[in-house]
């Protein structure tokens, strides 16, 4: 798969999942057993901000050619992904949410994957 392939598919799915997160903070939280209290709601919005911005910059990065630019996406993106990725496992293995709260760790994981692949292998040292 080539790198705009996938930031188009990762606009798409960080787009539908923060429409969710801002506009419906408690859906996902109580589909995972999680009592989605004021602060939790506040939360789940802030996040479905964060994953709305994640969807712009991955759908306007799409066509940038193979650059500096392209490259410091790509490296973030695996990052955030990354990242989320550990969270969303260690919050898991507490026990807090049901099972369905591996949905989180699958939805981030690939994601994280995909993105190292296009860091160690299409993107190249970022230089600047």
């Amino acid at each position: 798969m080539k790198p705009k392939t996938f930031l188009v598919i990762t606009a798409v799915m960080a787009f539908l999942f923060g429409i969710v997160f801002l506009l419906m903070p408690a859906k996902i939280p109580a589909s995972h057993g999680v009592i989605a209290d004021a602060g939790m709601k506040h939360m789940a919005q802030l996040f479905g901000s964060g994953l709305l911005a994640l969807a712009v910059l991955s759908w306007a990065a799409r066509n940038t050619p193979d650059s500096i630019a392209r490259r410091a996406i790509v490296l973030s993106l695996f990052v955030y992904w990354t990242l989320g990725s550990i969270s969303a496992t260690l919050f898991q293995l507490t026990g807090i949410p049901n099972s369905s709260g591996w949905s989180t760790v699958v939805f981030h994981v690939p994601l994280a994957v995909v993105f190292g692949y296009f860091v160690l292998k299409h993107c190249g040292p970022i230089e600047g």
